[in-house]
């Protein structure tokens, strides 16, 4: 996310291989690329953010999301509901800096995030969220602050694991409900997502369709969002 020169307001402004460029992480693990769209996480929603669900039950491997902060608790707990539980780990993370700022927090979620869609404890745990070296599960996280670096927590229930340098140590396994195989709707009391945003969707998503740029290489694979 870059300020626009206009507005002043953050947008998506990074490529992949930029995103790859800042980790500064010469022993990556090999990822695919997978430039989905770009848009303003406040315009994820309604089809656009079932398109990346979708997109993201595609690759049936390890996946990793780059995704704004407006939207991310509504994208994972989506994600979550639609991945079945015997799926590969799907981990959303973002910035609350901007990418030009010398202290920036994104290099470093997206390297915790790589860390934990690898980790073999991951999996069984559904969709998550991996922001300020916490990990948060789908069905409990939501954002409680607009500009802190720590913006994501889990009221009532803690996160599920942490990320300490190169150590991913999970905690507790979380309760999920995903749906059924032949998409029939579970009902329940948290059937839908829980945050301060919760139900107040009502444009469809009509600006920055999907792209398809692929870029195959073997290992992880990374979506870049927004």
């Amino acid at each position: 996310m870059r300020p626009d020169p206009a507005t002043g307001k953050l947008v998506p402004a990074t490529t992949l291989d930029e995103l790859l460029e800042s980790l500064s992480w010469p022993d990556a693990p090999p990822l695919e690329l997978d430039d989905f769209v770009r848009v303003p996480s406040f315009d994820m929603h309604g089809p656009l953010a079932l398109s990346l669900a979708r997109r993201v039950l595609e690759h049936r491997a390890p996946v990793v999301v780059t995704h704004g902060t407006d939207t991310m608790e509504e994208s994972v707990f989506l994600i979550d509901r639609l991945l079945p539980d015997d799926a590969p780990p799907v981990v959303l993370t973002g910035a609350q800096r901007p990418a030009d700022e010398i202290d920036r927090d994104g290099p470093r979620n997206l390297r915790d995030a790589i860390r934990v869609a690898g980790s073999p404890g991951a999996g069984g745990r559904g969709a998550m969220i991996v922001f300020g070296g916490e990990i948060h599960a789908a069905r409990d996280v939501c954002k409680v602050h607009t500009s802190a670096v720590r913006a994501f927590a889990s009221p009532g229930y803690g996160p599920i694991g942490h990320v300490d340098g190169e150590r991913v140590v999970f905690s507790r396994r979380p309760e999920r409900r995903a749906l059924p195989a032949d998409g029939r709707r579970v009902r329940g009391a948290r059937d839908r997502p829980r945050g301060h945003r919760a139900g107040k969707r009502e444009r469809a998503g009509r600006r920055g369709g999907a792209r398809g740029g692929r870029r195959r290489r073997a290992g992880h694979r990374l979506l870049a969002v927004c």
